[in-house]
């Protein structure tokens, strides 16, 4: 079930916001009270038998972006 699901009405946009936090995501939108959601900030690769953090600060700027892809992508399209 999409997060977005019930929001809005006719043309109206409502923003996204992402806090990342190194054990947890909140998802939600601008405007609510608190978050629709509480996530834990990690992915699954196919190649690592552990779940990934997302929030790693020793790894280069390629392979951070590829988390954080990854990441946003599970959340949208889930």
């Amino acid at each position: 079930m999409p997060l977005y699901e019930g929001l809005g009405s006719g043309g109206e946009k409502t923003a996204v916001v992402l806090d990342l936090g190194e054990a947890f995501t909140k998802c939600g939108f601008a405007g609510e009270t608190g978050p629709r959601c509480i996530i834990p900030s990690e992915i699954k690769k196919p190649d690592v038998s552990k779940p990934v953090k997302v929030v790693q600060y020793n790894i280069n700027t390629e392979e951070l972006y590829s988390y954080l892809k990854e990441f946003i992508h599970m959340l949208y399209f889930r």
